[in-house]
């Protein structure tokens, strides 16, 4: 008869790409690095660019949102195939 849906099977034809999965880890993780690394250089990045602080700011707003854009689809990924899998596939398996 009809069987309840089971949401912790994985099924392999929805599975998401690997190579989808180590972009969207990357800008994750990119996002929050680039984020703080410009942050700590912020008086030297203004002055060689040439960029008022308001342009600064907007550029590490779209860092910002770029991470948080990637993070539900990352959530979704790693929910079918797995932290270990994708955390493998970013950091060099």
């Amino acid at each position: 008869m009809n069987r309840p849906r089971d949401n912790t099977h994985v099924r392999s034809g929805s599975a998401c790409p690997v190579e989808l999965t180590a972009a969207l880890t990357l800008g994750l993780v990119a996002a929050t690095f680039i984020q703080s690394a410009l942050s700590v250089l912020s008086r030297y990045v203004i002055d060689d660019f040439h960029l008022t602080r308001a342009g600064f700011a907007v550029i590490l707003s779209i860092f910002g949102l770029s991470g948080a854009a990637a993070a539900p689809f990352m959530r979704r990924a790693s929910a079918v195939l797995g932290g270990r899998v994708v955390l493998a596939r970013v950091f060099g398996d």
